[in-house]
């Protein structure tokens, strides 16, 4: 019988691939409950990108509806701004004389050349999907496993 290499013990002892994946999913659960819900598309857009034998890297999906246009015509992602949050700045009209809200699309109720935005306060949501006790339940949930297995090989071998 070949003799096991120290990292494939560890892989069959602790499952790694399982352990990242369930906890990338954790991740994405507690980060679609904590973000922020206006439209949906926000929270709709969280999701895991990619997955390893050792990382997974979970964000947000591009699409056309998290995105926005900046002052310069380039798309901008929004997430990044409600997670870090934002200072003050100003809106200004891109094609017309004035800005205009509320109301209708036809029949707008106000107007003004421009807007001194206060900023947007942070909402760090991945972060706090990361410092969730639902984290430290699936990692102890695996260590748990992990001793259990290790004990049976002990005994198996």
């Amino acid at each position: 019988m070949a003799k096991k290499q120290p990292s494939e013990i560890v892989k069959t002892v602790l499952n790694t691939e399982r352990l990242i994946e369930d906890l990338a999913r954790t991740v994405v659960k507690v980060a679609q409950e904590k973000a922020p819900v206006v439209t949906g598309e926000l929270k709709a857009s969280i999701d895991i990108l990619s997955v390893s034998i050792d990382e997974a890297i979970v964000g947000h999906k591009l699409n056309d509806k998290i995105t926005v246009t900046g002052s310069h015509g380039e798309n901008i992602i929004y997430p990044i701004f409600v997670h870090e949050g934002t200072g003050p700045y100003r809106i200004l009209p891109k094609k017309k004389r004035s800005l205009g809200w509320g109301g209708t699309t036809l029949k707008r109720e106000h107007f003004a050349r421009k807007v001194e935005h206060p900023g947007i306060k942070a909402n760090p949501y991945f972060t706090a999907a990361l410092e969730s006790p639902e984290i430290d339940k699936v990692i102890s949930k695996y260590g748990d496993d992990a001793v259990k297995n290790l004990s049976l090989k002990i005994k198996l071998e």
